[in-house]
């Protein structure tokens, strides 16, 4: 992904970044956009709220009930991850484009060098 490209561009590109507190930032969110695969994700954690649903079916109006919070609670859950998630991208979308602008701004500085 476009995000795997940028850790390699910034390890190259910029000094004192590899090992550092945004490279391990920078990897982790990367390899967590993995679990956003719901094929993946299920294969890890399972899905039991399918499960729970099939396997109780029939049951009781008190099961029902506690199929019904738990589905809340991971639903809650999944809104707060989603959040955090948009906002790292954000982040890394802004440093990734500020790091764009101070290349071009380099290229163009040497362009008007040579020109003299």
């Amino acid at each position: 992904s476009i995000f795997s490209l940028e850790i390699v561009v910034f390890t190259i590109g910029r000094s004192g970044y590899v090992f550092g507190f945004f490279f391990w930032l920078d990897l982790l969110s990367t390899l967590t956009l993995v679990l956003d695969i719901t094929t993946i994700a299920e294969v890890l954690f399972g899905d039991s709220i399918s499960n729970l649903s099939t396997n109780n079916s029939g049951g009781s109006l008190g099961s029902g009930g506690s199929n019904s919070a738990e589905a809340g609670r991971a639903a809650r859950v999944s809104r707060a991850g989603t959040k955090a998630g948009r906002v790292v991208r954000l982040i890394r979308l802004v440093r990734l484009i500020r790091l764009l602008k101070i290349a071009k701004k380099s290229t163009a500085y040497k362009g008007e060098g040579d020109g003299a």
